[in-house]
């Protein structure tokens, strides 16, 4: 009666709000019904008359709650409310129907005259039957509609969690494709200038390939994890840029181990060495460094002939923005000036 199917379908367990419910309804009917019999002193009979009510309210709620839970099983859920509540409304009227002739009728078989019990006894009945059915209905769906809302809160977060997690997922999987189709790039150029640098090339290659698949399976990595990646990844440009990239790197070491999404200061040097000309006579400069609770990266804004100046973002700054806007709140500031171009990757 009071087991895991029935919590399973009100979604709590009812039992202390049934003997909760059946004591006060007991002690209402009697202070309406019998106001007179605790002041007078008949002890016994308040006794006598509360043990009767109490037992009418057992079988009263009991097979209340037992209509209610039928309700519930043909129409569940938060969102069948509109649909539940005329039903229990008919229900309660049948129910009240019903109690009151089985009252009448065995009123006239057992004839047992109690003093202080008026002549308007039954339509004191009634009103509060009609009291107690409503305020139990009402109580009873309140909870339910509750623990409901609640658990509907909780199924959405955790589909949009999912679904954060997908895109997530998806942004992930973009970023080896992305990273090796660069350098690809770098190395069919190496390869026709100088063989030995594009065979270094080749194994510092391998090397950082099975850092980004570690961390294209994670959604945060340390500060230190993505420098040294970083710090890495530049020394594999550099078998082909040399001298003609310039790169420096300041930043607090108590930053360290703050988190940030992977790849993020690969992606933003990786977008400076795409767009921007390298020469000689024009070494690219990429500074990092931090800026209270950024990372910035500034490098020099010198597009391509090809290009017009970079202002917008290319597939991987905005795989890195898409991330960072899936996992907080903070913002990846991207800036463009006639001299620089400015990245400032949010630390977590």
């Amino acid at each position: 009666m009071f087991g895991e199917k029935e919590k399973q379908i009100l979604g709590f367990n009812d039992l202390k709000l049934v003997i909760a419910q059946i004591l006060l309804y007991s002690f209402l009917s009697m202070s309406i019904m019998f106001p007179d019999l605790l002041l007078d002193g008949r002890f016994g009979l308040y006794f006598m008359q509360w043990s009767e009510a109490l037992m009418y309210m057992v079988i009263y709620l009991l097979i209340g709650r037992y209509f209610y839970i039928y309700v519930v099983k043909l129409f569940p859920g938060y969102n069948n409310w509109r649909k539940r509540l005329p039903r229990l409304f008919l229900v309660l009227v049948v129910y009240l129907l019903i109690t009151l002739l089985l009252q009448l009728t065995l009123q006239k078989w057992i004839n047992i005259e109690v003093p202080g019990y008026e002549e308007d006894r039954i339509l004191k009945e009634v009103i509060m039957g009609v009291f107690f059915a409503l305020f139990g209905v009402g109580l009873y769906e309140s909870l339910y509609l509750f623990v409901q809302l609640k658990e509907d809160q909780i199924r959405l977060k955790t589909i949009e969690k999912q679904k954060v997690q997908n895109q997530l997922d998806v942004l992930r999987h973009q970023l080896s494709p992305h990273f090796l189709f660069n350098c690809f790039n770098s190395l069919n150029f190496l390869i026709d200038e100088d063989k030995a640098k594009g065979k270094v090339f080749v194994n510092l290659l391998s090397d950082i390939h099975k850092k980004i698949l570690e961390f294209s399976e994670k959604d945060l990595i340390t500060l230190e994890e993505e420098v040294e990646f970083s710090i890495a990844y530049v020394n594999l440009l550099k078998t082909r840029f040399g001298n003609n990239l310039q790169f420096h790197i300041n930043i607090r070491e108590d930053l360290m181990d703050k988190k940030m999404v992977p790849l993020a200061l690969q992606i933003t040097i990786e977008n400076a060495i795409k767009h921007n000309t390298i020469t000689k006579k024009q070494p690219l400069s990429i500074a990092i460094c931090d800026l209270k609770d950024y990372i910035e990266i500034k490098n020099d804004n010198r597009p391509k002939s090809n290009q017009t100046a970079v202002k917008g973002m290319g597939l991987g700054l905005k795989n890195v923005t898409d991330r960072y806007g899936l996992l907080t709140t903070q913002e990846v500031i991207i800036d463009s000036t006639e001299k620089a171009f400015i990245v400032r990757l949010p630390v977590l």
